[in-house]
């Protein structure tokens, strides 16, 4: 029996019927639910090939009671069910073209994520209906419904099947709701998504600076450049009552007018600030660097554009809105400028990079130094040569997190925590003003903790807060220090760690003699800042700081961009350090990833063996000391116990391995034992393959 060519009218009229009865009113297909979402569609319409507004075929808004938020659902409908659902080759939703035209599920996700991505909205339900089998000419369809949220990045997660809407009834939707906010998504795949989408992320800097080049942008000028473009299209969903300028308002005018695309820019800039819980002297300051550059006449210049009657910031700010805001409408904690300015560094000369030391620490390790250091939502981070804020972005990553699970049933709590987190708890000082600015829009980003980003010589900091105004004489409560110095500096840094250790001492007690434990500090450094060279500073450091940990990095963790050797020294800062006390002492050069250094490729980081692993394992055996779970590391062979000299100069990895290190009858039978099992799982992947 031949079935009919399409039966999705009967399952639109079902649905819709449905719909109808679920809701006192409806947003059929082409009825706008609101502007903000008919907005979103408008900007996601051409991503599916369609010149005007491409809209999901029914759209709601239903409330949950519980947490009183407003969540968007939308829906998609097909004929029969071989058309509901296409998956690529890794088992995800497909979000190519023709799966979001041709599957029921595909294209609503695709509209959640258009919500997702060009609203205020953090969570969208998408449905995807389509008829199961026709059984004497009743419809039994099938309904698939998925949670899309920036908390799981955009990532759809299938909530279940459903065989009818009822799921979307008032009474019940807020218990559906409370079950649907536990789906999240485990620790391999958020990795994974982060190891994508950083990769991705390069690629479109490395297009965006290669486009600035061809179009003649001043190097000095590109980072504040772009900086100011991304505040002026800055989505709703990240400041609250600011309208973000669409670039279709650029229209060419004359470049001296005050309506030049330039001055719309500027202006946006201006209003995005002024919305922004940013002292006024920073607002000014940060104006003051982004008006010379947004008011010079040829970059508004209609006349010397890519086309005619099409100025190069419009190309360029066109570029910004659909390339690389999309990266934040999803959640993502990347260390974004940090990329940017590590991106453009990749490409051209950056004036006085060398001088000034700018090579900016991986994500991946500025993560592991926050966990080294135990950072939750009670700590008061701070990083005195803060560069584009990597760090402090890390921190505050975790900290949200923390206070997430904390008050996972009081939003009032939580809200309060993490207000308080961003505006109190975190503080970065950056001399170099161009790097302080990245910072400065990073933790923008982050929404918001710049107000504490302070651009100033890190030796004459006091350690107090900078603003308000009101507030400057009071002191910092730093409790977690965390520091990648300048290598060029007194001992490779060192001082600036002495600095920090002291203030942080010294906020405990008015006598800057007694010894109270203050927290922690880590410092990724040049490891023979360790070494004989620079005894006199180590040993003031341990006068009143004890050394946990040293941990020899990868020789090629900053391949291209440094050649240096480095190291983590973890520290307890306020209590002097006993030299009776054992150090633990790791070789961390095998970390799991492997990096190559070819300057056009689109990646340079390879995971080869399971590199999240050996980094959540190196914290565990820092922080817990737990030997046994141990996969990566073996007793006596690249993780031993050792004391210091009271003379200094030994901090560094190699000078003690060359002890009485020899793994014992017991540790080599675990070796072994850890190796035989490593090729086991080997051989049965090459079988499953």
């Amino acid at each position: 029996m031949t079935r009919p060519a399409s039966i999705e009218a009967l399952v639109k009229d079902w649905a819709d019927d449905k719909i109808s009865k679920l809701f006192t009113k409806v947003y059929p297909e082409n009825i706008p639910l609101n502007n903000e979402i008919e907005e979103a569609f408008k900007r996601s319409g051409s991503k599916i090939g369609n010149k005007g507004i491409a809209r999901p075929d029914n759209k709601e808004i239903c409330r949950d009671p519980q947490t009183n938020t407003d969540i968007p659902i939308m829906f998609e409908y097909k004929g029969y069910a071989d058309r509901h659902v296409k998956y690529d080759n890794d088992g995800r939703v497909s979000i190519k073209t023709s799966a979001v035209n041709n599957y029921a599920v595909n294209g609503a996700i695709f509209y959640a994520n258009a919500v997702l991505e060009y609203t205020s909205y953090d969570e969208v339900i998408a449905i995807g209906v389509s008829d199961g089998i026709e059984h004497k000419g009743q419809l039994r369809p099938t309904i698939s419904a998925y949670y899309v949220s920036k908390t799981n990045y955009g990532e759809p997660i299938k909530i279940s099947d459903f065989s009818n809407l009822d799921f979307l009834d008032q009474e019940n939707f807020s218990v559906f709701m409370k079950s649907t906010r536990q789906l999240t998504l485990t620790d391999k795949e958020r990795q994974e998504i982060h190891d994508q989408y950083d990769l991705d992320l390069s690629t479109v800097l490395k297009d965006l600076n290669e486009l600035l080049n061809d179009m003649g942008v001043d190097v000095s000028v590109r980072v504040n450049l772009v900086s100011g473009m991304i505040m002026a299209s800055m989505p709703s969903s990240t400041v609250e009552d600011f309208e973000p300028l669409p670039y279709n308002d650029l229209k060419g005018l004359d470049p001296t007018s005050t309506r030049s695309d330039g001055a719309k820019i500027n202006d946006a800039v201006a209003d995005f600030l002024k919305h922004k819980q940013i002292p006024n002297r920073k607002k000014d300051q940060i104006k003051r660097k982004l008006t010379d550059i947004f008011l010079t006449e040829s970059l508004s210049d209609p006349n010397v554009g890519y086309s005619q009657g099409e100025s190069k910031l419009k190309t360029i700010y066109r570029y910004v809105v659909n390339h690389i805001l999309p990266f934040y409408s999803r959640g993502f904690m990347l260390d974004f400028t940090g990329k940017l300015f590590d991106t453009m560094n990749s490409w051209v000369q950056v004036p006085d990079s060398g001088k000034n030391d700018i090579v900016l620490t991986p994500r991946y390790v500025t993560k592991m130094m926050a966990k080294l250091c135990g950072v939750n939502k009670d700590s008061y981070v701070w990083d005195l040569t803060a560069g584009s804020g990597g760090f402090l972005v890390s921190s505050m990553d975790l900290m949200l997190q923390d206070a997430i699970r904390s008050y996972e049933f009081n939003e009032l709590e939580r809200q309060k925590i993490i207000t308080h987190v961003k505006e109190k708890q975190l503080l970065g000082v950056e001399k170099n003003s161009e790097m302080y600015m990245l910072a400065v829009l990073n933790m923008i980003l982050m929404g918001d903790g710049s107000s504490n980003i302070i651009n100033d010589d890190s030796l004459a900091f006091n350690g107090c807060y900078r603003f308000p105004e009101g507030k400057k004489d009071e002191k910092f409560p730093a409790n977690v220090f965390l520091l990648n110095p300048p290598y060029s500096a007194p001992g490779h840094g060192l001082n600036f760690l002495e600095k920090g250790v002291e203030l942080m001492r010294k906020k405990n007690t008015s006598n800057s003699n007694t010894n109270i434990y203050s927290g922690n500090a880590a410092i990724i450094i040049q490891e023979s800042a360790g070494g004989p060279d620079f005894t006199h500073m180590q040993m003031r450091i341990l006068a009143h700081n004890s050394l946990v940990a040293s941990i020899h990095m990868p020789g090629d963790l900053f391949l291209g961009k440094s050649g240096v050797q480095t190291a983590i020294f973890l520290f307890k800062v306020g209590i002097p350090h006993d030299f009776k006390s054992l150090v633990k002492f790791v070789d961390f050069s095998s970390d799991g990833y492997r990096r190559t250094n070819r300057k056009k490729a689109k990646q340079n980081l390879f995971n080869d063996f399971d590199a999240p692993g050996h980094y959540d394992e190196l914290v565990r055996l820092i922080r817990y000391d737990n030997p046994d779970t141990l996969h990566y590391f073996s007793l006596k062979e690249n993780y031993f116990k050792d004391v210091i000299s009271p003379d200094g100069g030994d901090w560094q990895y190699k000078k003690h391995i060359t002890r009485d290190n020899t793994p014992d009858g017991k540790d080599f039978e675990k070796v072994v034992r850890s190796y035989l099992a490593y090729e086991v799982t080997k051989v049965v992947e090459t079988d499953n393959d």
